[in-house]
């Protein structure tokens, strides 16, 4: 089944022929649904490591960056590892970083089930902005408490502003900002 193409009359007024041509024809392109269905299948990109159906929590944090992706999500985890977070995942290509669940207090990747506000897990997605600009969006979580029935993303929670990681993030995130504030914003 070949999909239609416009046509058009081209004439010629030294000769008496009229005849049909298509865009197709003047381009050279014969397209099937086939095609298009192939051409849409290799447009994806099946190897992004983010973590597939994964948004950011309700309240994570937001701040705009002057620097591109890549060089946005590198500088986030080095100024995260300063601040004492064990970020254990850096995906420069896609724009995300995370931690595995960790004692909030020590700063140390934990065993322990991730239940109270003890346990804490960390996750960022970065993202394009204007040109050479960047969006990080960086969730805190925790679990307050345990069910079985839901899946463990439902229970996350953003942990308060006053808890002790968040107030850790919240410096870590005015380092980065006041290196390469993004003044495209205001």
């Amino acid at each position: 089944m070949n999909i239609e193409c416009p046509e058009y009359r081209i004439s010629n007024n030294d000769r008496k022929d009229h005849r049909r041509i298509s865009l197709c024809d003047i381009l050279g392109i014969r397209y099937s649904w086939h095609s298009l269905l192939v051409l849409a299948a290799l447009s994806c990109n099946p190897n992004s490591t983010r973590p597939p159906q994964l948004a950011p929590v309700t309240g994570a944090v937001r701040v705009d960056v002057a620097l591109p992706p890549d060089l946005a999500t590198q500088e986030l985890a080095d100024q995260l590892v300063v601040d004492t977070f064990p970020v254990t995942v850096v995906q420069l290509q896609d724009g995300y970083l995370e931690t595995p669940w960790f004692d909030a207090g020590t700063g140390t990747a934990t065993d322990d089930r991730p239940l109270g506000p003890e346990v804490v897990r960390l996750r960022a997605w970065i993202d394009p902005g204007a040109p050479r600009h960047s969006h990080l969006t960086v969730e805190l979580v925790f679990r307050p408490l345990a069910d079985p029935s839901r899946p463990g993303r439902q229970l996350d929670q953003q942990v308060p502003n006053d808890h002790p990681a968040a107030i850790r993030l919240g410096r870590a995130l005015e380092a980065v900002t006041a290196r390469y504030p993004d003044r495209t914003s205001r």
